[in-house]
């Protein structure tokens, strides 16, 4: 009968103790997971508004480098000039060395009808070309002055520039140009290849490894990805976006599971130990209660047992 207790003793011991610790174990998980989280969420967070707006900073400070580009004397004389200048090209490219702009290409527009390139542009696409995409037709009809950024996508651009860039498509940057003759002369047009962009968001920080950047359109879908740290296909904790100025298209940066949960490993294994350890403590302890409780009622029932059929003695 006292092994039944045994057995009983040392389960319901070990149970008990054994299910507190996974109890306690599960919920100090999921609050440190909850709590990395958030705190890993707010720092990319900052890091991602920083990178984003280094990138806006850049953007603005390229337009204003294009059009005092296009206020150049030698660049708004060609405007005006029917007649092709060929030192203009060279020109360009040092205006450009001098600004430290960092583009793929920049060709200028003519309202005469030539077309100018830097020497980082081959095969420029005609005026007419461009004027059969929807956003820089009708930026081009307008009357308005403001800069036009767009998204080119591949085969808007595959036909042009000798493979040299595009095969992911290009931020394009578009301003109308003024002249001593003519309030509206021309176009200037510069590329930027995407790597350019991604490159703000590059971080040696080991937290944020693998987090993978690219651009979308305004539907979600991707337009290019960061072939370093691709942004599609990741099974993702959290993204965040922020808009390309007004190029209908959007950055977003793909923060993996892996990233967030890699801190864990170490919580989970230490927890996965601890369990192990305290079922151990539990299984002693129960042994001791078990000698505590049942060896003594044991040593009783023996003795009584004895006396029980020990002989009566007569009188």
């Amino acid at each position: 009968m006292f092994r039944k207790l045994n057995v009983r003793i040392v389960f319901l011991v070990c149970l008990s103790l054994w299910l507190t610790s996974l109890t306690i174990g599960a919920f100090a998980y999921l609050y440190a997971r909850n709590t990395m989280s958030q705190q890993f969420h707010s720092v990319f967070d900052s890091y991602f508004k920083s990178s984003a707006d280094n990138l806006t900073h850049d953007l603005n400070y390229t337009v204003e480098m294009l059009r005092m580009i296009g206020a150049n004397s030698q660049v708004r004389k060609a405007l005006d000039s029917p007649e092709y200048d060929s030192t203009l090209p060279h020109q360009l490219d040092a205006l450009i060395l001098n600004s430290t702009l960092r583009i793929q290409g920049m060709t200028l527009y003519t309202s005469q009808g030539l077309v100018y390139a830097t020497s980082l542009t081959s095969n420029p696409p005609a005026l007419a070309q461009l004027a059969a995409l929807p956003r820089l037709s009708a930026w081009m009809s307008g009357s308005g002055d403001d800069p036009l950024w767009t998204w080119r996508r591949p085969d808007e651009v595959r036909d042009f520039y000798n493979g040299k860039y595009g095969s992911d498509g290009v931020l394009t940057l578009a301003i109308k140009l003024s002249s001593t003759a003519s309030r509206q002369a021309g176009y200037a047009v510069i590329d930027f290849n995407p790597d350019y962009l991604f490159q703000f968001f590059q971080t040696k920080n080991a937290s944020l490894k693998g987090v993978g950047v690219g651009i979308a359109d305004e539907r979600g879908q991707w337009l290019a990805s960061n072939r370093s740290s691709p942004a599609e296909g990741v099974r993702a904790a959290f993204a965040v976006r922020h808009p390309i100025q007004t190029a209908g298209a959007v950055l977003v940066a793909v923060v993996p599971e892996a990233a967030v949960r890699e801190p864990l490993h170490a919580l989970r294994t230490f927890l996965a130990v601890s369990s192990s350890v305290f079922l151990l403590i539990s299984l002693a302890v129960s042994l001791y209660l078990r000698h505590l409780i049942v060896a003594p009622l044991s040593r009783l029932y023996l003795k009584m047992k004895k006396f029980k059929n020990r002989p009566v003695q007569g009188r």
